[in-house]
């Protein structure tokens, strides 16, 4: 009995001290939560989240409060920046980028958004200035090579155009390699394949050089070996005709909305179209330029500003990320470019 009191006197202070603590987490949760949402840093993960998902139009409105809050706060300053230029807001762009620079100085992302903002708003000459810096700092970027031979035919120097055309398309890059089709012949020029790739065949020829002795005398087998790659190589690929950019099909969603898939994807057949719902106050069109890898999903999407009639970044930054929910044929290209059009009535 005695033993019995005891303990129950003991557990009476433990119990009054698990409900204070009790208490004060649940005056706790909702001032840390407030806390969290007025946060500079969740707030900015948010908007790179919108930014990711491609709401752009929400992303800007998400980075205008965080740089209310921190003008200086430069991450944000260069997303909004990026996210103008996804919704075709080229001079917003550029004053972003170089409000960036004054305040932050320069370095490889803000001097690649530059070149590609100058380049859209056809500032050509400041556009090769940009391109050619932001090569120095990144040789492997295909779509710097497409505008800067963009800029060459601008000029009227063709030679130099095929040129950079040709490093964009050995990079990978779709419209370089159209560039390289239609406007160069469609043959890949070797005195500037020779200097693209002799770089490299030359560091590692130097290497090989020092590791090898004076002496050293190539085997039979090296000489086979040399023989061997030196020779052409033939591939099994059947050889894919040009798409033909004057096709097109077009896709009714409703009585306000109709898209047009062209410039290059007319004769490739769509596989699955999203759920689309458009509201707009004027009839005109958006459009979209998208490439598609050969499993038919669209790995990249960007507004079309100029041939574009509506420019409403809230349709805009829709068409964008619908655009990005399209699924194509399967291919043997390995990526295909071209538009699509929405055509909406008010």
């Amino acid at each position: 009995m005695y033993q019995t009191i005891i303990q129950g006197q003991k557990q009476k202070p433990h119990m009054k001290s698990v409900l204070i603590f009790l208490l004060l987490v649940l005056a706790f949760v909702p001032a840390r939560s407030q806390d969290w949402d007025d946060d500079i840093t969740i707030q900015y993960m948010k908007a790179n989240v919108l930014f990711n998902s491609g709401r752009f139009d929400e992303a800007v409105r998400m980075y205008n409060r965080i740089l209310a809050q921190d003008e200086y706060h430069l991450m944000a300053l260069l997303m909004r920046g990026k996210a103008k230029y996804e919704l075709g807001a080229y001079k917003g762009t550029k004053n972003d980028a170089l409000e960036f620079i004054e305040k932050g100085g320069i370095n490889k992302d803000v001097i690649h958004l530059m070149a590609r903002t100058e380049f859209r708003l056809e500032n050509f000459q400041a556009a090769n200035n940009y391109i050619l810096t932001a090569l120095e700092l990144d040789i492997y970027d295909g779509e710097l090579y497409y505008m800067a031979g963009e800029i060459s035919l601008n000029v009227g120097n063709k030679n130099d155009a095929c040129e950079r055309f040709e490093k964009g398309a050995l990079l990978g890059h779709a419209r370089s390699a159209e560039k390289l089709s239609t406007i160069c012949g469609g043959q890949v020029l070797s005195r500037t394949q020779s200097r693209w790739q002799g770089q490299v065949v030359e560091e590692v020829s130097d290497k090989d050089k020092q590791e090898t002795n004076s002496d050293e005398i190539l085997s039979a087998e090296r000489i086979e070996a040399d023989t061997v790659t030196s020779a052409p190589v033939f591939s099994d690929e059947p050889t894919m005709p040009e798409p033909d950019r004057m096709a097109s099909q077009d896709i009714p969603i409703d009585s306000k909305l109709v898209l047009q898939v062209t410039n290059g994807l007319g004769d490739r057949k769509v596989e699955t179209t999203p759920n689309i719902f458009m509201l707009s106050t004027e009839d005109g069109h958006v459009v979209i330029d998208v490439c598609v890898n050969a499993d038919g999903k669209v790995v990249s999407s960007s507004f079309n500003r100029g041939q574009s009639s509506i420019l409403r970044s809230s349709l805009t930054s829709l068409a964008i990320r619908k655009s990005r929910e399209f699924v194509f044929m399967p291919s043997l290209r390995s990526e295909q470019c071209g538009s699509i059009i929405y055509f909406v009535k008010s």
